[in-house]
């Protein structure tokens, strides 16, 4: 599950710049292009697991980055309510926390982009 918000931040789905800058952006942006969710910051993690062969992610500059481990994020709605974004790639050397539409879609979650932000929902609860 992943958290959902209806403030007015505007969201971009976006193609991120990956640097050795060790200033991170806190933030997370919903990515149409990436195909895993993904943070930089080992800090956020829940249940992380070192993988035994290691994987390497491209960004959209052609660049490719090691994953480093493989865990979980607990997030928190707008509303309070605590959800968990499953299966975030640690990768140490990218600089944005991305959220993968692609990745939600898998798991059954719906995403529905408005002027207000954007909405996830679990069609199976009937919950957003």
């Amino acid at each position: 599950m992943i958290s959902d918000t209806q403030d007015d931040e505007n969201l971009l789905v976006m193609n991120h710049i990956a640097s050795n800058n060790v200033d991170q952006d806190r933030n997370w942006y919903i990515d149409s292009g990436c195909s895993n969710h993904m943070s930089c910051d080992e800090n956020l993690f829940e249940n992380l697991h070192t993988l035994d062969v290691h994987g390497y992610v491209q960004t959209g500059d052609d660049s490719k980055h090691r994953i480093q481990n493989v865990g979980n994020i607990p997030l928190r709605s707008t509303y309070g309510t605590r959800n968990c974004l499953l299966d975030v790639l640690h990768v140490p050397t990218i600089t944005k926390n991305l959220i993968s539409v692609g990745q939600m879609v898998e798991k059954g979650l719906q995403v529905r982009f408005t002027q207000r932000g954007y909405f996830v929902e679990d069609p199976s609860k009937g919950l957003n």
